[in-house]
């Protein structure tokens, strides 16, 4: 009936000692029912004051647990008893984490009978001194922190297999060239020269099937007596196409054949400096394709048909003394049948732009 709080009546009341005549009366009465002294009202009613605090004398007692904290104890030893029955895991995968795992004797206790045990013998804190405390609080407490986060362990032993299997690989390729070389010892093997006869059918003229037999024996053995051969064929089609578009007696007729040589060669080995080669020499042949569509003597205007590498052609009407097609021809005569103008990009042997005329309706020449 005593508690830390004071006294509680029958009805559960909590009482307080009379000044006056020591007798137990409410916590909220203002006059003693006993001896009809004015009391007051206390001052802090939800302050808990013990019975050696209000004046009385404290009689040691032995504490009896009430019904419900037997009936609390009784429905622990129960879920334990229930939950000491070791069943059998599921099987689970590598990273998979366990359901449960038992303690060392074996006895699987069950976490929500503990809190719930626990939550029920909290209340024993206000029967007086009386410690009480769970009696798997202590040993719950101390392993608490001793449980790693399953993550890392996940980890591990992922970085581990990995290693593993790097390892075993590395391992076993260089152990597979040991056993090899042990059982089959290989002897210094002599790679025979493959003959390159591309310089002698360039001496014969053949210059793409000069290209192709270099191309062919440099990709079968890269060596460097290879790649300057194939480099002696590749400079010998460039001054060939050089050659035929800047010659003296030029002609469209051999502009066009520059322009399919390093077309050709550049099938036959696509590499930079043939693509270069190949894009100049058909930047030229389509400048040497302007036709002189009409001469207008009256307005002094001439009208050419330009050939696009990609596209429709187009027509530009020019005066004398105006340049056409990328600034490059500069009319110098304009007459009823033919236009001349200079190509200040290609120099004749006497160092002066190229003159090249333009016929109505034809070729240039």
């Amino acid at each position: 009936m005593h508690s830390s709080d004071g006294t509680r009546g029958s009805r559960g009341e909590k009482l307080r000692i009379c000044p006056s005549c020591r007798m137990e009366i409410s916590i909220f009465a203002t006059k003693c029912r006993f001896c009809g002294d004015e009391v007051g009202r206390p001052k802090d009613e939800s302050r808990q004051l013990s019975i050696e605090q209000l004046g009385g004398e404290v009689e040691p007692t032995d504490y009896a647990p009430g019904s419900h904290v037997l009936g609390a104890l009784e429905a622990f030893r129960n879920e334990v008893e229930e939950s000491s029955v070791v069943r059998p895991a599921k099987k689970s995968g590598i990273f998979r984490r366990k359901k449960s795992e038992p303690s060392a004797g074996g006895t699987v206790f069950n976490t929500s009978a503990v809190e719930d045990f626990e939550q029920k013998t909290d209340s024993l804190d206000s029967f007086g001194d009386v410690p009480f405390s769970s009696p798997l609080s202590s040993s719950r407490a101390g392993g608490s922190g001793a449980a790693s986060p399953s993550w890392i362990k996940k980890v591990g032993f992922g970085a581990g297999i990995v290693c593993a299997v790097i390892i075993l690989y590395f391992g076993s390729i260089k152990a597979a060239a040991k056993i090899k070389d042990m059982f089959w010892p290989q002897e210094n093997v002599v790679v025979e020269a493959i003959q390159n006869n591309a310089l002698g059918i360039l001496n014969r003229g053949e210059v793409l099937a000069a290209l192709q037999e270099a191309v062919i024996v440099h990709r079968k053995q890269a060596s460097r007596e290879n790649l300057r051969i194939r480099q002696i064929v590749t400079a010998k089609i460039a001054e060939q196409v050089v050659a035929l578009i800047e010659a003296d007696d030029w002609s469209v007729e051999k502009i066009g054949t520059a322009s399919a040589l390093a077309e050709k060669a550049y099938q036959i080995c696509p590499i930079p400096q043939l693509e270069a080669l190949k894009d100049e020499a058909f930047d030229e042949n389509i400048a040497y394709r302007v036709i002189l569509k009409e001469i207008n003597t009256e307005k002094g205007t001439a009208t050419f048909t330009i050939n696009q590498a990609i596209g429709p052609s187009r027509d530009v009407v020019k005066k004398k003394e105006q340049a056409f097609y990328k600034a490059r021809f500069e009319i110098t005569d304009l007459e009823s049948d033919y236009v001349k103008a200079e190509d200040t990009m290609r120099m004749g042997h006497h160092g002066l732009p190229r003159i090249v005329t333009f016929p109505l309706g034809r070729p240039p020449r």
